[in-house]
């Protein structure tokens, strides 16, 4: 949500064509929940904010995976996740040995999935 509310690096890391995501469905869900603030936040209309995310999934190349792909990891998921909100994001990164890119320093908590910060991105 970052990437959408400011140009910054993290929207710059994202429409690079270095990169491919990941990430859950819930992302999409949980955009269209918070899409009143990124309209205030951005200043743009809400239809404005839904182009924008559509452009940078489409540019950043997220392949976005449905709860059933990973559901078997979510128990494990939510063991390890500090916050339950990420626990979607952590049952993926189990399932598939990727890493999670946050700058939540909270989820650094925990050692068994690689948290990545857009600075360590960066370096």
């Amino acid at each position: 949500m970052a990437a959408l509310i400011k140009d910054s690096d993290t929207r710059e890391l994202l429409m690079s064509d270095e990169l491919t995501l990941i990430a859950p469905e819930f992302l999409l869900e949980e955009t269209a929940k918070y899409l009143d603030l990124l309209s205030r936040k951005t200043k743009l209309g809400k239809e404005a904010v839904r182009r924008l995310l559509a452009e940078v999934l489409q540019k950043a190349e997220v392949n976005i995976y449905p709860a059933k792909e990973f559901e078997e990891k979510m128990e494990e998921a939510f063991k390890l996740s500090p916050d339950p909100k990420d626990t979607m994001y952590f049952a993926l990164a189990l399932k598939t040995n990727a890493p999670i890119w946050s700058n939540d320093k909270a989820l650094k908590e925990q050692t068994k999935i690689k948290i990545i910060t857009t600075k360590e991105f960066l370096e």
